[in-house]
């Protein structure tokens, strides 16, 4: 069961990752837009300020490199 638990923590640290990732890709590709990045990713603009409060981002982050 341990073996289980811990790939399972592997997938939820990757899949954070690979979200976070495509949020600042489509923020940045929206120009800091809030409202198309949502749309880009096929989120609420609600959902979109949840999640980047989850991954610690912040509406600069998705106008420059971090």
């Amino acid at each position: 069961a341990a073996g289980i638990t811990n790939s399972g923590n592997q997938l939820q640290r990757h899949y954070n990752h690979v979200e976070r990732e495509a949020i600042l890709r489509a923020g940045r590709a929206a120009g800091g837009h809030l409202t198309r990045t949502a749309q880009q990713l096929g989120i609420s603009r609600t959902t979109l300020w949840r999640r980047m409060q989850e991954h610690g981002l912040t509406r600069a982050d998705l106008w420059q490199p971090r």
